[in-house]
């Protein structure tokens, strides 16, 4: 009996990802295709190193602090608003 190879692409530790990895892994968290994209290309242009120019261990780590902070942002935006008494397209 022969044993399946297991492949461990899309895990998050193969770098660079697939984009097609980093689409799902956005979309599975509410985020948009869009947004996985321009995450795929800054990390791409700086050649998927963290802060300090080292090269990170796991994509997945950056797509999930990307994804708090697009989210927190999102909040905050929406909080503002709402405490001025405004919504995205409502004019006085």
């Amino acid at each position: 009996m022969k044993c399946k190879k297991f492949s461990f692409l899309g895990l998050g530790r193969h770098l660079p990802p697939l984009f097609h990895h980093v689409e799902i892994y956005f979309l599975q968290k509410g985020c948009s295709g869009n947004e996985a994209a321009t995450f795929f290309r800054h990390y791409q242009a700086r050649g998927w190193k963290g802060v300090k120019g080292k090269p990170v261990p796991s994509w997945k780590t950056l797509a999930c602090d990307w994804i708090y902070l697009l989210k927190r942002n999102a909040y905050q935006k929406k909080a503002l608003y709402e405490k001025a008494n405004l919504y995205p397209g409502q004019t006085d």
